[in-house]
């Protein structure tokens, strides 16, 4: 059996997705596939950590960009930003500075005594 690629957009957006730096005349000429392939150029890579990991900081501990990156929970530059997620448990009252983070990571960083600075 042949694997199967994935099938090429029909329909072009009708909207410049936000960020990408085209005019309306520029993102009308590309085709489908074109536009996919812009989108998919100019995206930005979000770093991801979740609250489990967040155990391995002492309580009262600032966990910021430069922690995260020292603990190796964050591996080179980050465009897109760092978003905390809400997968496990946090035990510690932690200070937590991110770019953005779940309703649920907040609420568990919350639920521990820590607060959550986005």
């Amino acid at each position: 059996m042949v694997p199967s690629t994935p099938a090429a957009p029909t329909t072009a957006l009708a909207v410049i997705p936000h960020g990408l730096p085209f005019s309306e005349e520029e993102w009308a000429a590309l085709s489908p596939t074109e536009q996919q392939e812009a989108i998919a150029f100019f995206r930005e890579e979000t770093a991801v950590v979740n609250v489990k990991d967040l155990n391995r900081f002492e309580a009262g501990f600032v966990v910021d960009a430069e922690a995260l990156r020292g603990e190796g929970l964050v591996k080179g530059a980050c465009p897109g930003g760092i978003k905390l997620l809400g997968d496990g448990e946090v035990t510690r009252k932690l200070t937590v500075k991110v770019d953005r983070a779940s309703k649920t990571a907040v609420a568990k960083v919350e639920a521990a005594g820590g607060t959550v600075e986005v």
